[in-house]
């Protein structure tokens, strides 16, 4: 008896001595792991903070939020500063291609984060980078911008917004407005400098030709496309490759954006009106300029068709062609004709047609109101898909085989024009052929690839 109580009382004195070891060794196990849970939150918090370095440029590749090939970001402001990019593009008649090297250069940029800038000297005060005003004022102005609601910062230059576009040379307006600080972090007028410059004819649509290009892009000319616009690639090769890949996840993720209004800042400070580089006054004319045969408000004062069309083909290029004279505007044209372009009007107070306005009223003219159109390209080529009155589909800046005058020539939700014969398109396009300058509503040719063509009421 006093053998087993003498053992037993062995083994509670061990299980006791045991007790302590056990829970050191716990406590040793959980120190260890929350020392490398410790280390792994240090590294993540450093990795934040690298985003508000001394480089803005540098940090972006890990600014970007959410599943990289899901095409939607965690973060909402992300994506409704993707939408807004796509639904300006759309808005300026930027192809999807031209509107996806736009998504590479947000992503590279500041990862589609409208980044502040806190102004801090760096290495900013070499000569030769700043306008006579000089880095102290632009500093000085970039620092304003933390005030402003935003989703970080960076330090790179005077660099602001989701495109890090410089306040020393993205500004259209006087180097003291007031205001161009918390223009410049509106990403509406971020997006529309992007795709246009500051005078209008510059940006994506002035320097390169992808603006209305169709299809992928290797990453050589998507970094050729990103430094004609922003001065710097997009990276090597294989990153500019990586960032398309996911700026068409986010493109087909939003593809359901609408058009957008450009921002009317570059109206107001003389974009599109004549204005060169810098907000300095060049020669020109308010709003688009007229062709030299041009009359002002068109209508009566239009050209006649002369050409062997018939019937509903003649009916809609004799109304296309009555339009010759009045005025390039975005969003103008409905089935009663011309108009100011509403919402999304780009100069205020002039009366036209965009590309799809000018077709969508000249077929409902000729149709005698039974077929309206919808009022954007992309929605018009699907419009006569589903109708069955697509006859042709392929690419090639020549025209269409065996388009005969009077089809309609889409060219890949970007752009819409009447086929006039003469391998000669009539259009409302204020970038065509020659006449790049010529703003107007006229016959050129486009300078882009199709990618169908139609016949109003088929065969």
């Amino acid at each position: 008896m006093s053998t087993k109580k003498n053992v037993l009382g062995g083994a509670g004195i061990i299980a006791v001595l045991l007790v302590p070891c056990l829970l050191i060794g716990v406590l040793g196990v959980m120190i260890l792991l929350a020392a490398s849970i410790g280390g792994v939150q240090s590294s993540q918090m450093e990795n934040n903070e690298s985003l508000n370095g001394s480089n803005s440029c540098a940090s972006t590749t890990s600014a970007q939020t959410g599943a990289q090939n899901s095409g939607v970001s965690d973060d909402e402001k992300v994506n409704n500063n993707i939408r807004t990019i796509i639904g300006i593009g759309k808005g300026l008649e930027i192809s999807e291609t031209g509107i996806k090297v736009a998504l590479v250069t947000a992503i590279k940029e500041s990862g589609i984060r409208n980044l502040a800038n806190d102004g801090v000297h760096g290495n900013e005060d070499d000569g030769g980078q700043w306008p006579a005003a000089g880095a102290d004022h632009y500093l000085n102005l970039a620092k304003k911008s933390m005030d402003l609601d935003n989703d970080g910062s960076g330090t790179d230059h005077d660099s602001v917004g989701i495109f890090q576009q410089r306040l020393a040379y993205w500004w259209t307006g006087d180097a003291n407005d007031p205001n161009m600080v918390a223009s410049m972090m509106d990403p509406t007028y971020q997006a529309t400098v992007f795709y246009l410059g500051t005078d209008g004819n510059g940006g994506l649509k002035g320097k390169t030709d992808v603006w209305n290009a169709q299809g992928n892009l290797s990453g050589d000319q998507i970094n050729t496309a990103v430094q004609k616009v922003q001065g710097a690639a997009a990276g090597t090769v294989n990153e500019a490759q990586k960032f398309w890949d996911q700026a068409n996840a986010y493109y087909n993720a939003n593809a359901d954006a609408p058009p957008m209004a450009a921002s009317a800042i570059l109206t107001l400070n003389g974009a599109h009106a004549g204005f060169g580089g810098g907000g300095q006054p060049s020669q020109g004319s308010a709003g688009p300029a007229f062709r030299p045969n041009c009359q002002d408000k068109g209508g009566a004062g239009g050209s006649s068709y002369t050409g062997n069309a018939t019937g509903t083909a003649k009916k809609i290029l004799d109304t296309a062609f009555a339009q010759d004279g009045y005025r390039y505007q975005w969003g103008g044209g409905d089935v009663n004709g011309p108009t100011d372009g509403g919402s999304l009007a780009m100069w205020p107070g002039v009366t036209g047609f965009d590309c799809s306005g000018l077709v969508l009223y000249s077929v409902y003219k000729a149709t005698d109101g039974k077929i309206s159109l919808p009022h954007q390209s992309g929605a018009q080529e699907s419009f006569y898909k589903e109708r069955g009155w697509i006859y042709a589909e392929g690419g090639g800046e020549s025209v269409p085989p065996q388009a005969q005058p009077g089809d309609i020539v889409f060219f890949g939700g970007s752009h819409v024009a009447i086929y006039a014969g003469n391998n000669q398109y009539f259009q409302a396009s204020w970038n065509y052929g020659e006449a790049a300058k010529d703003k107007d509503i006229g016959l050129g040719a486009v300078g882009r690839h199709w990618t169908s063509w139609g016949r109003t009421g088929g065969v």
